[in-house]
């Protein structure tokens, strides 16, 4: 048994599960939201704060009750290796060549290169991932960088929970391991395939690329969900008082009902805000035809985190780009026992899981 923890801009999600050889079965998820005045400040404040949210899941006195979701309030936690994940934005990330070796001896070659060229702290965190073996013998390596203070904070945290450090690893890094050992998707066979993960964040939106099964890149996009709800909130886009505004929930189908009766100033932001998530995706994907070639044409586009779920996003982005999209809905190698969450929302946690 074992556990993982990740680590978003709003919330906290955390697995708890049995890692195999090649796949995971899920026992428990658990959520706990993180509020917006915790992301300023200084790396030992922001993980202090994250450690008073997440330890009365884990710690119970007669003081303190335990908190959790209510499918899994009764799961005991008991003292077992703990793992996180963070998003990318907190590490460096390069991809450097050096030679073969053991995977101390790789992290530590990588972090060299890193100080010359970016001049990272000497005492940061590396975590290398091998994506291919050179004509010359050397190893192309994918290596992150994390700020000591961060990694000291994170080691910490999980002591301040009473569970045994494990590993800290990143969002991207995790994923492809992951998926690494994944026959399919929805049943989809991921073998010879061309295909993009994308975890629709609150302030941006995470592209995990495979090229004929294999992890190639992972990349940033600007656009965020959290501008979407800004203007679906209860002061916007109407201009009405807080009290007295209604609050609209996305529905990108226009055929629906509810699409139809929302008033233009509505489903015009709707539209705009699909549109440029839609031209930066295309945009994307002009760039990688032009590294990769035209045997990188992306054949699937599949959706996961929590903002994943409103209703038709895969329907209408499928028509903007011309190609299918869909939800994560089952990995074959992924078992979620009875009362989990969705596996749309744990699938960083679940990958880190699977690396622990």
């Amino acid at each position: 048994m074992a556990l993982s923890i990740d680590i978003g801009s709003k919330h906290i999600k955390i697995v708890q599960g049995v890692p195999k050889k090649d796949g995971v079965t899920v026992t428990a998820t658990f959520n706990a939201k993180i509020p917006n005045d915790i992301s300023v400040g200084t790396p030992e404040s922001q993980i202090a704060a994250i450690t008073g949210i997440i330890k009365p899941i884990f710690v119970k006195d007669k003081n303190r009750r335990r908190v959790a979701d209510s499918e899994t309030k009764d799961v005991k936690i008991k003292k077992q290796p703990c793992s996180i994940t963070l998003s990318d934005d907190k590490f460096l990330i390069r991809n450097v060549v050096v030679p073969k070796g053991t995977v101390a001896e790789i992290n530590g070659m990588a972090l060299q290169e890193l100080i010359g060229t970016y001049s990272v702290n000497p005492l940061s965190v590396v975590e290398s991932m091998t994506l291919n073996i050179q004509e010359d013998g050397k190893l192309l390596v994918r290596s992150a960088a994390l700020d000591p203070e961060y990694a000291t904070g994170y080691y910490k945290l999980i002591q301040d929970i009473r569970q045994i450090p494990k590993s800290l690893n990143y969002h991207s890094n995790s994923i492809a391991k992951l998926m690494k050992s994944m026959p399919s998707i929805n049943g989809t066979k991921t073998a010879g395939l061309n295909y993009m993960l994308m975890d629709c964040g609150m302030f941006s939106c995470i592209l995990h690329v495979f090229h004929e099964g294999r992890p190639v890149q992972a990349r940033y996009l600007p656009v965020g969900f959290s501008d979407l709800y800004y203007h679906l909130s209860r002061r916007n886009p109407l201009g009405e008082d807080a009290d007295k505004a209604v609050v609209y929930t996305p529905n990108f189908l226009q055929t629906s009902s509810g699409y139809r009766n929302m008033p233009s100033v509505v489903t015009n932001h709707i539209e705009n805000f699909l549109n440029r998530l839609a031209d930066e995706l295309a945009k994307y994907m002009r760039t990688l035809s032009l590294s990769i070639g035209s045997s990188g044409n992306i054949e699937n586009l599949f959706l996961f985190g929590g903002n994943a779920v409103l209703e038709g996003l895969p329907e209408r982005l499928e028509e903007l780009l011309g190609f299918k999209v869909e939800r994560v809905k089952t990995l074959f190698n992924v078992d979620m026992k009875p009362g989990c969450e969705n596996i749309i929302y744990h699938l960083n946690s679940i990958a880190a899981l699977l690396n622990s």
